[in-house]
């Protein structure tokens, strides 16, 4: 068996960890398997802007090994190990954590076949825009995945980074997913919706935030690490 074709078996199991509701594995920016439920074209946006996502932080050496993304009656989750893209789609009822495992666990069970992945072989490349010249502040804008006609916006490098900050610090008491949930429920609190939050109000956001976790002592602890995060960001 191929080995794109052993992997693509591998991705349908995936399904046995919640309501996913689709799967795509990339090799840079090849496409190795995919099943995702999307045309063509809306397929290659969303893999295009992972592909371009992946590509810009690992540039600049600030590489993430996963994205959550949440929208109205769906989630994401992109796992990124080096060349390796899994982007798992769910509904909105999935365990955000459970998922990240599965993604984990798959990565684990196919290590042997990934890390003899190439290019030889792999046909379906991902159409990637153009390079635009830009100022080097602006080279490292990694545009926030969009599922077409739902997100169609991109989100400013120091709101990107503040979030991963900040939900990294709130993992010292909560998991990750419900540090993901408490930040984005905090965004919309303040009024945002889909819209950007403003630099101005990082420190409301991140104090909104504090004050949510329930036990006092959790609480003054959070505030230092928030404090020293902003004071680190200069914001």
């Amino acid at each position: 068996m191929p080995p794109t074709a052993s992997l693509s078996a591998s991705l349908t199991e995936l399904h046995r960890f919640g309501p996913v509701t689709g799967a795509c594995l990339l090799y840079k920016d090849f496409i190795v398997a995919n099943h995702l439920p999307f045309s063509d074209k809306k397929m290659n946006h969303v893999c295009g802007t992972v592909t371009e996502m992946c590509n810009g932080y690992q540039s600049v050496g600030r590489p993430i090994s996963e994205y959550y993304f949440g929208y109205n009656d769906c989630q994401m989750l992109v796992h990124c190990a080096g060349p390796i893209r899994l982007i798992i789609l769910t509904e909105n009822t999935a365990d955000p954590d459970q998922i990240g495992m599965a993604a984990r666990q798959f990565l684990q069970a196919n290590a042997a076949v990934l890390d003899q992945l190439d290019v030889t072989g792999l046909t379906e490349r991902v159409k990637l825009p153009p390079p635009k010249k830009t100022a080097p502040s602006e080279s490292r804008r990694a545009a926030l995945v969009s599922v077409p006609d739902e997100v169609e916006e991109e989100t400013p490098d120091a709101w990107l980074d503040f979030r991963q900050s900040l939900i990294q610090v709130l993992v010292q008491v909560l998991g990750s997913a419900q540090g993901t949930r408490l930040v984005d429920r905090v965004v919309k609190e303040h009024g945002y919706g889909k819209r950007l939050p403003l630099k101005v109000d990082f420190r409301s956001i991140a104090r909104a935030v504090v004050e949510k976790i329930p036990n006092r002592s959790r609480r003054r602890s959070l505030q230092s690490a928030v404090d020293e995060l902003i004071r680190h960001l200069h914001l």
